[in-house]
């Protein structure tokens, strides 16, 4: 009987996380439930998510990495920007928690970064970066993947977005002429 509750209420929490866009979180230190596991399920964490919200609709770009996604969602069908939503590992989410996420989350905008007009996303093993207003941001951590330097900023780890740092001939204040227009 257990299980097939665990599996009526499994099946409408997906239903709900994929109609309304919520997130869903295990909580923190317990096991991810499997199928195989029997007795009570892990506690989970439901937040709704903040304004704007995830319609799969529009997409201007998606990049997948080792430990999650980004896809950048435009306003109409010929937008080539708009605003970004990552889900996965808790450093890849960028929405200023360490929570990971199996349903799309707005990166939260930081100063600088409005997180409305994004124009390009790559997401790596445990960071993402992303180009808005001509200037590259990333966010994530350098600590999964063992890659000190992937954020640029001097910094191993930042759950939002943080400006890459200028250095050398690489300017990065989005000033038309040397404004950054690709990142991989």
């Amino acid at each position: 009987m257990f299980s097939k509750l665990r599996s009526a209420f499994v099946g409408l929490l997906v239903i709900a996380a994929s109609t309304v866009a919520v997130p869903v979180a295990t909580a923190v230190g317990a096991p991810s439930p499997s199928s195989a596991q029997v007795g009570p399920v892990a506690q989970t964490v439901v937040s709704p998510m903040t304004t704007p919200t995830w319609s799969n609709t529009n997409i201007v770009a998606v990049s997948s990495g080792f430990k999650g996604s980004c896809a950048i969602q435009g306003t109409g069908p010929t937008s080539t920007s708009g605003t970004l939503f990552c889900w996965g590992s808790g450093p890849i989410v960028g929405d200023g928690s360490n929570n990971s996420s199996n349903v799309p989350v707005a990166v939260s905008a930081t100063a600088g970064f409005a997180n409305t007009a994004v124009t390009a996303v790559a997401v790596g093993e445990g960071h993402a970066c992303a180009i808005e207003a001509g200037m590259l941001w990333c966010w994530g951590s350098a600590y999964l993947a063992n890659q000190w330097g992937v954020l640029g900023a001097g910094v191993a780890s930042s759950l939002t977005p943080i400006l890459v740092s200028a250095n050398g001939d690489f300017d990065n204040d989005g000033a038309a002429g040397d404004a950054v227009t690709a990142v991989a």
